[in-house]
């Protein structure tokens, strides 16, 4: 699941388009005095940008829309005469603008109460324009610019109360214009920033709320810039999809986390900065070709749902399991192909669903199973086929559990 750029239909009609027959609490041209817009601003073209300029309006307290949210618009190039806005009270998004170069105008905008999205607005390549936000109270959404080579113009955010993703940008070379960046309030999401080496730019970030994603980022090399990570209460860890990934470094001080995804990170040899985690509710392990081991996981004593370990081709021992006591769920360990033993479950006592060891080619020695069977703590069905040997449960209760 990606969380990509279907978000925005869920604000399409959040709002009425602007009208020039809007009123404002002051009509006084004196730009000194404040000239509040009452209700939402939608501009579609350059001549409704100037129209709506020209009044000079300091606040609008409902959205301001630059742009068109169904279709891409070549209207817009220059927002310029924008810079007396101080304050949106709603959204404000920038969105399918295929000739607008700068954000340069919004450069005055110190709030924003709602969300704030830039979006697909196609030869956009920093931020400068934004360089007024230290806090945004709810969500920044950065996605789909593709011409987008950096954040400049974040330099000042310090923190946001909601979600925070960048999706989509595949020049993205780095987000070291993030420095100052201390807290997110809710997720954090990295995704398809196919130039993306590292992120060293959040490397101030301390806390995190709810999810962190980092997915479909092909040359993304380490994570070591969420190293001071240390307020984190993490729903879902997502760590899918970056071919040239090697560890996780960065990930040190998770300690708990309800559902941790690891999968199909190519270059990925161990997963070692998992290790201060304790307890999951689903982990999954899936499709990394390089990993090894999965030692990373060696303080987890419960799973409270699913385990899954499949389709790692060069995993060769899941002794990292040593301290799992029990799965409130079921374990599905498969297509491991050069997996010899099951020895990281020796501990396992009690599994409350169906234990499925299949199509693992190498797979001779079933002992660790020996405390969960013999304990009759395996609660449901055994499935255990197409592997080097396939022991039924009373084999391997009789000691007949290795070829």
């Amino acid at each position: 699941m990606k969380f990509s750029l279907n978000h925005r239909f869920l604000i399409l009609f959040l709002f009425s388009v602007f009208t020039f027959s809007s009123c404002s609490e002051d009509d006084i041209d004196d730009p000194v005095v404040d000239k509040i817009f009452v209700g939402d601003v939608q501009l579609r073209t350059q001549q409704e940008v100037e129209t709506f300029g020209s009044n000079k309006y300091t606040a609008i307290t409902g959205n301001l829309i630059i742009g068109d949210q169904v279709i891409m618009n070549g209207e817009i190039s220059n927002l310029s005469v924008l810079n007396t806005v101080t304050s949106v009270g709603g959204i404000l998004q920038v969105i399918n603008n295929e000739n607008l170069p700068k954000l340069t105008g919004l450069e005055n905008i110190k709030e924003v109460t709602g969300l704030l999205s830039i979006w697909d607005n196609y030869l956009l390549q920093n931020l400068e324009g934004l360089n007024g936000l230290t806090t945004i109270s709810a969500t920044l959404e950065i996605s789909g610019n593709i011409s987008l080579l950096n954040l400049n113009g974040l330099e000042n955010l310090v923190s946001l109360d909601g979600d925070f993703a960048i999706v989509g940008s595949p020049l993205l070379k780095n987000i070291n214009a993030l420095q100052n960046l201390k807290i997110i309030g809710r997720s954090l999401y990295i995704s398809e920033n196919d130039a993306l080496e590292n992120l060293d730019g959040i490397s101030g970030l301390t806390t995190i709320q709810e999810e962190l994603w980092i997915n479909f980022n092909k040359s993304l090399l380490n994570i070591e810039g969420l190293i001071n990570l240390t307020n984190i209460d993490l729903n879902t860890l997502l760590i899918t999809d970056n071919e040239s990934l090697v560890n996780l470094e960065g990930l040190n001080d998770i300690k708990t986390c309800k559902y941790l995804t690891v999968a199909q990170n190519n270059s990925l040899t161990n997963i070692n900065a998992l290790s201060n985690i304790t307890t999951v509710t689903q982990l999954k392990v899936s499709k990394n070709n390089s990993l090894k081991n999965i030692d990373g996981l060696s303080n987890i004593t419960n799973v409270e749902e699913a385990l899954t370990i499949d389709y790692n081709p060069l995993l060769e021992t899941i002794s990292g399991l040593q301290s799992l006591q029990s799965v409130l769920g079921r374990i599905k360990i498969q297509n491991n192909e050069a997996l010899m033993n099951l020895d990281g479950l020796s501990n396992l006592s009690i599994v409350i669903d169906n234990l499925i060891i299949s199509s693992n080619n190498a797979l001779t020695d079933f002992c660790g199973l020996k405390n969960l069977l013999l304990g009759n703590g395996l609660e449901g069905s055994y499935t255990v086929n197409f592997n080097a040997y396939n022991p039924t449960v009373q084999d391997i209760k009789d000691g007949n559990c290795r070829l």
